[in-house]
């Protein structure tokens, strides 16, 4: 389970990948969600994406 602090970092970084997608910087999103995936675990980056798709609704 992730600690509180690596919580916040990933938030951090999943809000600027959204933010960079919508302003349409698609590369900047693109390494965003690369950061995320070397810090997650397997499931957390399942989580990761659910959330995401479930923002593009």
């Amino acid at each position: 389970m992730a600690t509180p602090e690596k919580f916040t970092q990933l938030t951090e970084l999943i809000m600027d990948a959204l933010a960079s997608t919508i302003a349409g910087d698609a590369e900047r999103a693109a390494d965003k969600l690369t950061e995320v995936g070397s810090q997650c675990t397997d499931s957390e980056m399942y989580g990761v994406c659910c959330a995401l798709a479930a923002a593009g609704r």
